[in-house]
This record gives structure tokens, C-alpha cells and sequence, in this order.
């Protein structure tokens, strides 16, 4: 699978950041656009363009930039470009750390920030040791279950060979689930709550934390909550062998399991202004296919450039396949 979120650059402010508006609709130069994600690996990439006029089939890119780099105010590269308006830099972000751009074009100056989020995933066990269904957590690199808020784009897919195919519901427990693609189709997991209850006997218990919600469509965008807990009490969980008070539920519709297909979640751990900006660009569109570039109309939009327009943030990549590496 191609890493990274499809993106388009209309962004309003849902999330909190620092953000300015910028109104395309002018007669002077158009304004200059600069996206930039963070990732973790080796090479990170830059865009830097003029926004199209009404006369202009394309944004022009701009070339002869000096884009720097910083990291908590040190310098740490300076990208090149390879092909007009496009640049890049042999470097590797730092989990948790804050990072600084600044881009000289002649006169002009284009600034922006961004934080690199923590080195978190998402693990997978069951929900008691005689449990049959697997629960999540999120957790940091130590394998310690975080009680740090994190802003989360989640989606799941069937592995077949090389292919994967989006599953096209996916529900969850967890608390501060984004509704702006909340379907009405209810899961229901009646069944599965008798089966833990055959095996756990907490039928009152499994009847609360798998309880009946609502699936969104293809994706979850997630505020995870600071210090969440699902209200488990510290009794149950050592009396019953209970695996964790910040476990939650995944739910997907058309999960099926075969010798030659793999379920398995795509997460990504996200910057505070990607995430707003992904939430904008989700909200417009609505994940429907009809995505079409705001870098080619002049709506009005926000941004968290100074000195133009666009975005800077990071992100952090993680697939997990729950099925493959269960935990008591």
C-alpha cells in the first residue's frame, strides 16, 4: 500500500491550531502555496507552487527556493529541489519533537510549524485470557498503554496477495469519534456478548463495554481522549483477568477470513494541523471519490503557513494486523 492520507488543500478550523484565513479570490500575484508532511523515514518532501489564476491550467511551480529546516530552533538541512517545485532532504524526525520551516524566495518568507508525534501503535489482545474477542490499545514505543490525547486516522483493509481492499464499514468503542461520516447503520454484537458471557460469566459487564453503535464510513477520525478509560474497575480486572481499562473495540462489515486474506488496520498518529486539515478535507468531500484539488479554485480557505498558504505536519504510520499477533 502507498503510504501517506490522500489530501486536497481546503482547510477550515475544527481543530485547534494556529491558523490564519487566506482569501484566493484577489487580483494581485497569486498567493504561494507550500505542503510539506513529516513522516517517519528517511527522505522528507516539499511542495512549493503559485496558486492557479482564472488564466492558468496549473499552479506554477516555484523553484530557487532555500527551505530550511529546524528542530526545537536547531537547523538540521536544507532542501534541494529535483524537479521544479519540488524538493526533499535526507532526514529523520524525532518523535515528540517541535519542527520550524522557513522558506526565502527573493523577498518573500514563508514560515511554519508543526510537532512530530509520539512513537505510538495500536496493539491487540484478547479481552480476558478465555476470551474470543480481541481488544485494543494504544501504546508508545515501550509497549506502555498512553495516557496522552493523540489525534488518529484509522482504517481497515482485506490483504489478498498484493491487493487490498477497503472495508467499507468500521466501528469502534472508543470515545471522541469525529461524526461527519457517521452512517445509520447500527452493529449490533448481541452474539458476541452471550459468547463472552459463556466464557466470562460478566454478562453485565461484556453487555456495557460491547454495547450496540454505529459504523462510519471507511474511516475513523479519532480524538483519543487523555487518560481514557472504559470504566473497568480495578476488581474486575484482577479478579477476572481482564486485559486493560484503556482497551477498546474495532467493529468492520465485511471482515472475512480465509487462508489467503488478512484483516489488518492502517492508523496513522497525526499532527495537530494535519489533523485539522484532513478533518476539512474529509468533511467537504465526505470520502465519496469527488475529490477535487482546492490548489485549482479560489475559495477562501485556512492555512497554518505564515506568509502564504498550505500545511505543515507530520504524521506516524502503523499497520497492524490483529489476527497475527494476539496477546493475552
Amino acid at each position: 500500500m502507498k503510504k501517506g492520507i490522500i489530501i486536497i488543500s481546503t482547510v477550515v478550523c475544527l481543530f485547534s491550531s494556529c491558523i490564519t484565513d487566506i482569501d484566493l479570490n484577489t487580483k494581485e500575484e497569486m498567493p504561494i502555496g507550500l505542503f510539506c508532511i513529516l513522516r517517519d523515514s528517511s527522505v522528507q518532501t516539499l511542495n512549493l507552487f503559485h496558486a492557479k489564476s482564472d488564466e492558468e491550467d496549473n499552479p506554477r511551480p516555484i523553484s530557487d527556493a532555500e527551505v530550511r529546516l529546524f528542530e526545537d530552533e536547531r537547523m538540521v538541512g536544507i532542501f534541494e529541489e529535483d524537479q521544479p517545485g519540488y524538493y526533499h532532504l535526507g532526514f529523520t524526525p524525532e518523535y515528540g519533537h517541535q519542527y520550524h520551516l522557513i522558506a526565502r524566495l527573493g523577498e518573500t518568507v514563508l514560515t511554519a510549524k508543526t510537532e512530530m508525534p509520539d512513537n505510538l501503535n495500536m496493539r491487540c489482545r484478547w479481552i480476558t485470557k478465555h476470551g474470543i474477542t480481541p481488544s485494543f490499545e494504544i501504546i508508545d514505543d515501550r509497549e506502555v498503554i498512553s495516557k496522552s490525547p493523540s489525534k488518529i486516522f484509522l482504517r481497515a483493509f482485506m490483504k489478498s496477495g498484493n491487493s487490498n481492499m477497503q472495508c467499507n464499514l468500521i466501528g469502534t468503542s472508543l470515545p471522541g469519534v469525529l461524526d461527519l461520516n457517521r452512517t445509520n447503520v447500527v452493529y449490533d454484537r448481541k452474539e458476541i456478548v452471550e459468547l463472552e458471557y459463556q466464557h466470562t460469566g460478566l454478562r453485565e459487564w461484556s453487555g456495557l463495554f460491547l454495547e450496540p453503535g454505529y459504523y462510519h464510513d471507511k474511516y475513523l477520525m479519532i480524538r483519543y481522549p487523555k487518560d481514557y478509560s472504559n470504566g473497568i474497575e480495578q476488581e474486575d480486572l484482577e479478579e477476572y483477568g481482564l486485559s486493560s481499562s484503556s482497551a477498546f473495540f474495532l467493529n468492520v462489515s465485511d471482515y472475512f477470513s480465509d487462508s489467503t486474506s488478512k484483516l489488518f488496520y492502517d492508523i496513522y498518529f497525526l499532527s495537530d494541523s494535519y489533523a485539522e486539515y484532513l478533518y476539512s478535507v474529509y468533511y467537504k468531500v465526505q470520502n465519496r471519490g469527488d475529490i477535487v484539488s482546492a490548489l485549482y479554485d479560489k475559495s477562501n480557505f485556512s492555512s497554518n503557513v505564515v506568509g502564504g498558504f498550505g500545511l505543515f505536519g507530520a504524521e506516524v504510520h502503523r499497520e497492524v494486523y490483529p489476527y497475527t499477533n494476539l496477546k493475552y
